[in-house]
């Protein structure tokens, strides 16, 4: 996890999500978990990279991830930076089905109107 957090933070994300990759794929997945997902979401975002945002959010879906409200608070963050404030609305959903409240920190990373 510290070395993809460290890849995005030095603008390498791409190599960063292929690191991820390697250790899915060579079986140690375990290692991999929402925290490290997120890292490469910030990274994209950062980057202005919506698709690869929306990309490996969903990635982060198919593996059911572990997530909570700082996880959250950071997607709903990552999605306004990158224009996908329409999206949000599929967070809020998925918070909702998984008990989590969005705070007044979660409202805060909207952009202002909406």
């Amino acid at each position: 996890g510290c070395m993809v957090e460290q890849l995005v933070m030095n603008g390498q994300v791409t190599p960063a999500y292929n690191l991820v990759r390697s250790l899915e794929n060579g079986g140690f997945g375990d290692c991999v978990n929402a925290v490290v997902y997120y890292s490469l979401v910030k990274g994209y975002a950062f980057e202005k990279e919506s698709d690869k945002v929306w990309s490996v959010y969903q990635e982060m879906r198919q593996r059911k991830m572990q997530t909570g409200l700082t996880t959250y608070n950071g997607l709903v963050g990552a999605f306004s930076e990158c224009g996908l404030v329409d999206r949000v609305e599929t967070l809020f959903a998925q918070m909702k089905a998984e008990g989590i409240s969005p705070t007044v920190c979660t409202w805060s990373r909207l952009p202002q109107g909406h």
